[in-house]
């Protein structure tokens, strides 16, 4: 049955949209039946697992960039490191670290403030070296940290300088993928991968001007130290520990005593004839077998074969010393007051040596001098004796020597220059009835031989082996070592 009005049939549920009691605005609205079942799921708490909610927007967050300076102290310490422990080196290489020098200067404090070269100079010495060994140390240490770190310290630079360099620039806009993937990676400290760059042709595209810049200052790096180890060296730097002094010795202008006159001549004092009476007892004892201890081989004699022929004398002049039966051998043979083997160190020293050499001749009568024993100043001797022997034979001898020159001048001049100078001596032998082995008229007839003994002497000084010249016995100097310029600020 049916009516005009609209009434719900049974079993239908009436379905009328709900009003909202405002929108947004403030104004009333209507709820969609989407919304009004959305509403109730949520509020029933129901199902919330099954329903998919469309995710809000991430927050978007600002990062402001700024340089990064930390590679900048990496490389100012790196470098600060590496040039101190260069100073330090440069420094000890001409002098200690506590000191103007290394070598000795003598005089009022002329070993350093406040400090002279003295007999306690071996103590003050001790700490003052070992600071400077202290310094040593240290560069050492901090060249061993500075070569440790080279490849880091190149390799954090290059890194830093890749960000850069594939931001800006005109050849960042030229960047392959390639190229930035290898720098990227770092590859320039890679053996693979530079090995690769330089025989693949087809890998060589991958190579910007960055990478094979960053390859080279690698490989100068990882050179830097063994090159070190090659080129540079170290040497033993001799120190001076105290003075050792060897007193009265003898110096040419103070060897014979003078006074002056009133009217200021020199008059020489006799010295009692001391020099002969040794000199003869020397003679006396003195053996061809006998090692002479201040009888020097010569000028720049070395016993170092390293740089030299071995000669065949040298082993016996080293071993066992020089002799007088070896001195024809020897090529400058010379006498010195200190023994040959005698080294001053580091001090510069000079001191006189005499050379003489002897030559002998025979002469006709005529050339012998005649009344020598009148001649002022000329020494002349005469020995003869005439003995008998059992049989009746009577043996004669008999010995004249004459030097006829001035003998109570000597011929030394009083300076410390080179001096020459010539004397002879001249002998008349007579020998009757020695010659047993003849008839005995022979044997009474005198035979007479006149001679000539002429002694060149060469007197003047010469340096002390030392460190400066290696340890050899210094030439025969033409002029006064002390006045000549020859004697340093460690000269004596």
């Amino acid at each position: 049955m049916s009516h005009d009005g609209s009434a719900p049939s049974i079993g239908q549920q009436s379905r009328q949209p709900r009003r909202r009691a405002s929108d947004g605005d403030g104004r009333p609205g209507t709820e969609t039946p989407a919304e009004d079942l959305t509403e109730r799921l949520l509020s029933n708490g129901r199902n919330r697992e099954g329903i998919e909610v469309e995710p809000e927007p991430e927050k978007q967050t600002l990062t402001k960039l700024h340089r990064s300076t930390y590679i900048v102290y990496i490389v100012i310490l790196y470098v600060a490191a590496s040039l101190v422990a260069w100073v330090i080196t440069c420094i000890l290489v001409s002098r200690p670290m506590t000191l103007q020098h290394y070598d000795v200067w003598l005089g009022e404090e002329q070993m350093g403030r406040g400090k002279k070269y003295d007999l306690s100079w071996n103590f003050t010495a001790k700490g003052l070296y070992q600071k400077s060994e202290t310094w040593f140390q240290t560069a050492r240490v901090l060249q061993s940290i500075v070569s440790v770190l080279t490849i880091p310290v190149a390799s954090a630079v290059c890194g830093s300088a890749t960000v850069v360099y594939a931001q800006r620039g005109k050849s960042s806009k030229n960047l392959s993928l390639g190229q930035l993937v290898l720098l990227a990676d770092k590859t320039w400290s890679d053996p693979l991968t530079i090995n690769d760059l330089l025989i693949n042709r087809s890998h060589q595209s991958y190579a910007s001007k960055l990478l094979v810049l960053a390859i080279l200052l690698h490989l100068l790096g990882s050179i830097i130290a063994p090159l070190q180890q090659v080129l540079l060296g170290s040497k033993t730097i001799h120190i001076p520990t105290g003075p050792q002094k060897v007193v009265k010795l003898a110096d040419l202008p103070n060897q014979w005593r003078s006074n002056k006159d009133t009217d200021g001549t020199e008059e020489i004092i006799d010295d009692l004839n001391i020099v002969v009476v040794r000199t003869r007892a020397a003679l006396e004892t003195a053996i061809n077998t006998q090692t002479q201890a201040q009888l020097w081989p010569g000028a720049d004699f070395t016993c170092d074969t390293t740089n030299g022929p071995v000669d065949v004398d040298l082993p016996y002049f080293c071993g066992r010393g020089a002799i007088l039966g070896d001195m024809s051998k020897l090529h400058d043979p010379f006498l010195a007051e200190l023994p040959s083997d005698y080294h001053t160190g580091l001090i510069q020293q000079f001191i006189p040596r005499v050379n003489s050499t002897a030559t002998y001749e025979q002469i006709p009568e005529t050339e012998f001098p005649r009344g020598c024993e009148k001649v002022y100043g000329a020494f002349y001797a005469d020995y003869q004796n005439t003995t008998y022997s059992d049989n009746q034979d009577d043996t004669t001898w008999g010995v004249q020597v004459c030097m006829p020159n001035d003998n109570t001048q000597p011929p030394w001049e009083f300076n410390r220059d080179r001096q020459d100078f010539t004397e002879h001596l001249y002998l008349n032998i007579t020998l009757a009835g020695f010659n047993y082995d003849k008839p005995s008229s022979v044997r009474r007839i005198n035979t007479i031989s006149y001679a000539k003994i002429t002694v060149h002497t060469t007197a003047g000084y010469f340096e002390l082996p030392n460190y400066k010249n290696q340890g050899v016995a210094g030439p025969l100097l033409d002029r006064d070592p002390f006045m000549n310029g020859d004697c340093s600020h460690d000269c004596v």
